[in-house]
């Protein structure tokens, strides 16, 4: 079966490549992820999958069905992009600051896909008993994507659900991941000049940096994996102005 399924997927290396390396040069960010989603939709219609675009608050999620028999088996498939990681032609990093897929999920999204595909291929010609449902899971780098879906039902028709990351190389084994959540911080002041009415503003990035610091004092005094903060970001119109507004996104790491 192994020599069978390797044997289609050659078939379809050329458009697989093809799909990979189009949402590879879309890299668009999470939750935006519009068109790649569509590369991936369109794919796996062509192949005979029922493809419902769009799930309840999810508009670049998809869920691509085949069969109506148990057991049923899923794929995940991720496509965004992150910020600041684009990449042109060539080896060495040649970016101009947008997006990119520096965590490979323009093969990741592809790859389940495909695997989808020629599982289908097997239940077909072997006469099984069983069927194929693929994700598209939006937003991943943002870390809400999966959960949103799961909040509304997605995953729990499945049997058993397979996914992937790329990697320099090849293998199956047991990997662990910590869980997280995202939990974000506004801090509301007033904006002041900060050299004709200092006294006037109630600085708020500085409370944010207050925070930030505090938290990292925590995480050593218990250990790894409490509080992380990510982004400290404020509104500064020039340099001369004191922000009054702040922002700090923190990820509560699992022990």
């Amino acid at each position: 079966m192994d020599d069978m399924i390797n044997r289609y997927l050659e078939e379809l290396r050329e458009e697989l490549c093809g799909c990979a390396g189009e949402i590879h040069d879309l890299a668009e960010p999470s939750g935006e992820e519009y068109h790649s989603a569509e590369v991936l939709c369109r794919l796996l219609e062509k192949y005979g999958f029922d493809v419902e675009r769009g799930l309840p608050e999810q508009p670049t999620a998809f869920r691509a069905s085949y069969g109506s028999e148990k057991p049923v088996i899923g794929f995940l498939c991720e496509y965004d992009a992150l910020p600041g990681l684009h990449n042109g032609p060539g080896a060495a990093y040649n970016g101009n600051g947008g997006y990119g897929h520096g965590c490979g999920h323009n093969l990741l999204g592809v790859g389940s896909a495909a695997a989808g595909v020629a599982l289908k291929k097997v239940i077909e010609d072997k006469g099984l008993k069983g069927s194929v449902v693929v994700y598209g899971t939006p937003a991943e780098e943002t870390l809400e994507g999966k959960t949103i879906m799961l909040k509304h039902g997605a995953f729990r028709e499945l049997d058993a659900c397979i996914a992937w990351h790329p990697l320099d190389r090849n293998e199956c084994g047991e990997v662990k991941y910590k869980a997280i959540a995202s939990v974000e911080f506004s801090f509301h002041g007033k904006t002041a000049h900060a050299c004709g009415s200092p006294p006037a503003g109630q600085k708020r990035l500085g409370r944010g940096g207050a925070d930030e610091r505090g938290m990292q004092l925590f995480k050593r005094a218990h250990g790894q994996g409490f509080l992380s903060p990510l982004l400290l970001s404020g509104r500064r119109l020039k340099t001369q102005y004191r922000p009054g507004f702040c922002q700090s996104l923190v990820l509560c790491e699992g022990l």
